[in-house]
């Protein structure tokens, strides 16, 4: 499975001499078999992000596209953040499950600040539990099943090396 993540409103965005700037976006989009989606949750980035959400369907080969939409607060959007970003997506894009991805500045900080992952930094981030939603429910492949008893041997697993 290919999986691509861009900004929408970066990647397909037009160029008018060649060569084209974003070729290898668009080439990738193209190749693609799942692409996620990423917009920023204020008036300006869902504008921007609505303004590509068109180009972006012309520019890709596949129907498996998850919209995420990043940074949801409601000092940006209003009260009811996340309503306010669902409807807007739904009445201006057409998009019905969008992952929101809440706001966590001081998460993001404590990530930043240490040099450490939001994992390590600050485990129960509401930015985290939104991320791990969308890789758990859209980006994971279902688990392997093991035949008989016991784990068996998972594909994903390495050996432990004989000593």
């Amino acid at each position: 499975m290919t999986t691509r993540c861009v900004p929408t409103h970066s990647a397909c965005s037009i160029d008018l001499f060649a060569p084209r700037r974003n070729a290898a976006t668009l080439t990738a989009l193209r190749s693609a078999d799942h692409v996620v989606a990423c917009g920023l949750a204020d008036p300006v980035g869902l504008a921007r992000f609505l303004r590509s959400w068109a180009e972006l369907g012309e520019a890709v080969s596949t129907d498996r596209v998850s919209v995420v939409m990043n940074r949801v607060r409601p000092s940006a959007v209003g009260i009811d953040a996340n309503r306010q970003v669902v409807a807007a997506l739904r009445r201006f894009g057409g998009i019905h499950a969008p992952f929101l991805v809440p706001h966590d500045q001081s998460g993001a900080d404590a990530a930043v600040l240490t040099g450490r992952t939001l994992r390590d930094a600050a485990p129960k981030s509401p930015a985290r539990t939104g991320i791990l939603r969308l890789v758990h429910r859209e980006l994971l492949p279902e688990p392997v099943r093991a035949r008989g008893r016991g784990l068996g041997r998972m594909p994903w697993r390495r050996r432990a090396p004989a000593l």
